[in-house]
């Protein structure tokens, strides 16, 4: 089976890279797969054009002409809310295949392929806008431009996920909750459910008084606008305590944060970013070593899969944020240190609660900066909670091969009325020359692309 798989191999650019990697590596072990990694250009790891036996990495520019030659079997979508993900949208629809969400909420990265990438001046911002009527045919027309320039927060409202499910083979999520979401949201498209597996890291000993305390933050807590009242947060703690703030993962902004960090009253020294270079390390391992505390707030709307997951293997005590989707989860009221729902269960974690983020964080960093025996005691009930409910690594590849396996003899029928700009093939400009000279017919031998 010959694969092409899309997705950022960079963990310094994407955190979903983190997750394909181990899924990638055990997928080139087998035997009957061949599996093509197509990243942006801009992605480092081109600059390492194997990564082992059975797995090429390649440039997205280069797919059209490579299956044009030889079809793939399958194309397989690793899709995330975030500028690095932006160029699967050139892919996504125009050759369905298996589409993997790391997010119900696609609108950020959807605008930054047709801002970024084309410019405010190009049409193509204007197919941006006909895939918005598509998704929401009751929004006016001007609803696109000022959601892409005005209020980017209301972009959380339109997903803009109808394309990708209406074509793909099957649509894919982690969490079976989501599932149901989308299930309701676009009735007659498959979505299935992949379990979440993350290795386990090595837990190593927790001091019980470290100067100074090192807080991670992991997940999208990273992201400039969601890192505002971390930041505060650490400033008030530091009045107390020496403690400092490490950001594990991309960082699209980083002067942004810093110059929110000064802002807080934090000096340099207070927020260690992410070292420049190729691939780093994710929140799973040798990045999560020396860190006291994690913090995984999940800014991003619609995130599906969790880094803290990553944090909970390693024995790590969190501060979530205390979201719906976290209900069956037994967390810790940081005003109360009760259990948040009322349950008789010892917590796993603190839960932050999003309506009074600012003063319920800082309330959960500074009792775990100050009080050891609560650390350790989270980290050790944080590690029993992830081994007894969440699936591991290899469970999850094993979904990943039964899903692969199902859907390379699956030939969906392409989906109807979708906007023009998908059903294109590149060679209208050629036919309509060939009309006004009153050629009929097409004299190129080709069709449109894109129902692999």
């Amino acid at each position: 089976m010959r694969l092409a798989w899309f997705t950022p191999l960079s963990t310094r650019l994407s955190g979903v890279a983190a997750h394909s990697a181990p899924i990638l590596d055990a997928l080139a072990r087998d035997s009957d797969l061949d599996v093509d990694v197509y990243v942006d250009d801009g992605d480092p790891a081109l600059l390492a054009p194997r990564r082992g036996h059975g797995m090429t990495v390649r440039a997205a520019h280069d797919f059209v002409w490579r299956n044009s030659l030889r079809r793939y079997d399958l194309t397989v979508y690793q899709l995330a809310n975030a500028g690095s993900h932006a160029y699967l949208w050139g892919y996504v629809v125009r050759y369905p295949g298996l589409a993997v969400l790391h997010d119900t909420v696609l609108h950020h990265a959807r605008l930054h392929h047709a801002r970024n990438r084309y410019g405010a001046a190009s049409r193509r911002p204007g197919e941006y806008r006909a895939e918005l009527r598509y998704d929401r045919p009751e929004l006016h027309d001007g609803v696109g431009g000022i959601a892409g320039l005005r209020v980017p927060h209301l972009l959380a409202q339109w997903p803009l996920l109808r394309p990708i499910l209406e074509t793909a083979r099957c649509t894919a999520v982690h969490d079976p909750d989501a599932a149901d979401d989308l299930r309701r949201r676009y009735p007659g498209c498959r979505v299935d459910v992949l379990r979440f597996g993350v290795a386990r890291s090595d837990p190593e000993p927790q001091p019980t008084n470290p100067d100074p305390v090192v807080f991670a933050a992991v997940a999208h807590s990273t992201c400039v606008g969601g890192v505002e009242n971390l930041l505060r947060a650490l400033g008030r703690v530091r009045r107390e305590r020496p403690a400092t703030l490490r950001i594990l993962g991309a960082v699209e902004n980083a002067a942004g944060v810093m110059a929110r960090a000064f802002a807080a009253g934090l000096d340099a020294e207070a927020v260690i970013l992410p070292e420049r270079g190729p691939a780093g390390d994710g929140p799973d391992s040798a990045s999560l070593r020396g860190c006291d505390i994690c913090v995984a707030l999940q800014e991003r709307p619609g995130e599906v899969t969790d880094s803290w997951l990553r944090c909970l293997a390693a024995g790590r005590p969190t501060i979530v944020s205390a979201r719906a989707r976290l209900v069956d989860v037994p967390l810790l009221d940081p005003r109360s240190w009760r259990n948040l729902h009322g349950g008789p269960e010892e917590g796993v974690a603190v839960g932050v609660d999003p309506r009074h983020e600012d003063e319920t964080l800082w309330l959960a960093m500074r009792r775990l900066a100050v009080d050891g025996n609560l650390r350790q005691a989270l980290g050790r009930r944080a590690l029993s909670w992830w081994k007894a409910r969440s699936g591991r690594q290899a469970e999850m590849v094993d979904d990943y091969r039964r899903l692969l396996h199902e859907l390379v003899r699956e030939r969906p029928a392409p989906a109807a009325g979708l906007p023009a700009h998908f059903r294109a093939d590149g060679m209208e400009l050629a036919r309509g020359i060939g009309e006004d000279c009153g050629l009929a017919g097409d004299l190129f031998g080709l069709t449109p692309a894109g129902r692999s």
